[in-house]
């Protein structure tokens, strides 16, 4: 997810069916709801908001990455014209650069 996840999109993951958005509240569709579906909390959409927020901020280092590791041409380039070690140098510069955060657990 490149984007920040917004509360709707966790209501919508709760909810596991298609919601409707009119930019300032989300609903249901109705023809479509099953009759015995039960809307998800206030509650539990913040909580599930929240859990996606942290997720995303803990991948930040990807985003960080991705624009500055070499670009499929350059790794063609590299397989083809046996320059595999300045591909791996470039790529762990990155890695270097935006360093893999320690999880709380130690992994």
């Amino acid at each position: 997810m490149r984007e920040k996840p917004r509360r709707y999109e966790a209501a919508k993951e709760l909810a596991g069916i298609p919601l409707q958005f009119d930019g300032k509240e989300f609903g249901y569709y109705l023809d479509r709801r099953p009759k015995d579906f039960v809307p998800p909390t206030d509650e539990e959409i913040d909580a599930k908001h929240e859990e996606m927020v942290k997720e995303w901020e803990s991948l930040e280092y990807q985003r960080l990455r991705k624009p500055e590791y070499p670009s499929i041409e350059e790794c063609v380039h590299a397989l083809l014209d046996d320059k595999l070690e300045e591909l791996q140098a470039k790529r762990l510069a990155v890695k270097e650069k935006y360093p893999k955060p320690e999880l709380p657990n130690g992994n």
